[in-house]
């Protein structure tokens, strides 16, 4: 059971396969996400490094010349799944999602397209045990018994509405972060972390999607926790109660499982 990021692709030139990193278990080691390797390595009997922030792996695969555990979404039957990199035999382009622009602005590859990706896409179950209708804060409304979530189509971005969003972004986030952390006290929705240095402003409804800089639109979360938030690992439901996925369990997120969340002290700003 695997995890899928579809924010980053690999382009293999020769078979036009897109490929994208997903999150797994080393069977020997136990460790879970992003399997990366360094030149001349490999991801086998607990080599590799592993990493559940994507902003790591596009860093890595992208500046540092390392490659990635990827694989194929849209094959009829088995899908191609592989360690691979930029410039790698007929694998030398990528794509990348215009949240992540900086990090790949002074490559020395340049990304071949600039994604818009609406809704991540989760190969997993989620442990979640409610009656409730309302979807969960951070997961798609519903998903059909017979398919995972869906993807929108990638559209790619003309280059006025990237600068636009960005200048939209620069503008309104600083005074979101200081209202939000100042709405929770400084800390940590899920964990309680009160270290500011690895705090950020999560987006419920994701900026992408339209522009809403109130504090109830928002979430004080630790990096980790964000990037799990993000990529569907993690959600929270109407009661403000952490649902985990099962690939999760065993790991120290398993203790959040089913914990409320932290709320400010003004009904207002609650998510």
């Amino acid at each position: 059971m695997s995890t899928i990021d579809k924010r980053f692709a690999l382009l293999d030139r020769l078979t036009g396969d897109e490929l994208y990193p997903y999150m797994k278990s080393q069977k020997e080691t136990g460790r879970f996400g992003f399997a990366l390797t360094r030149p001349g390595e490999q991801d086998r009997r607990g080599g590799g490094d592993y990493t559940t922030d994507i902003k790591e792996v596009i860093r890595r695969v992208v500046i540092d010349g390392w490659s990635v555990r990827v694989q194929t979404t849209d094959r009829i039957g088995k899908q191609r799944n592989g360690t691979l990199g930029i410039g790698k035999t007929a694998n030398a382009d990528y794509w990348v999602s215009p949240e992540f622009l900086d990090l790949v602005r002074n490559a020395p590859v340049k990304p071949q397209k600039i994604l818009r990706v609406k809704q991540l896409e989760v190969d997993s179950d989620l442990v979640v045990q409610t009656a409730d209708p309302d979807p969960l804060i951070g997961m798609p409304a519903q998903q059909t018994p017979d398919s995972d979530i869906e993807f929108a189509s990638r559209i790619e971005y003309p280059l006025e509405d990237i600068q636009q969003r960005a200048i939209k972004t620069r503008r309104g986030q600083p005074d979101f972060r200081r209202r939000l952390f100042a709405a929770y006290n400084n800390q940590c929705a899920v964990s309680g972390c009160t270290v500011n240095a690895v705090l950020e402003a999560a987006h419920i409804v994701p900026h992408a999607e339209g522009t809403d800089w109130n504090t109830c639109n928002g979430l004080p979360l630790r990096a980790d926790i964000h990037t799990l938030f993000d990529l569907r690992l993690l959600a929270i439901d109407p009661d403000y109660r952490i649902h985990i996925c099962r690939e999760l369990a065993g790991s120290d997120y398993e203790e959040l499982h089913k914990e409320r969340i932290r709320l400010p002290q003004n009904e207002l700003d609650y998510p």
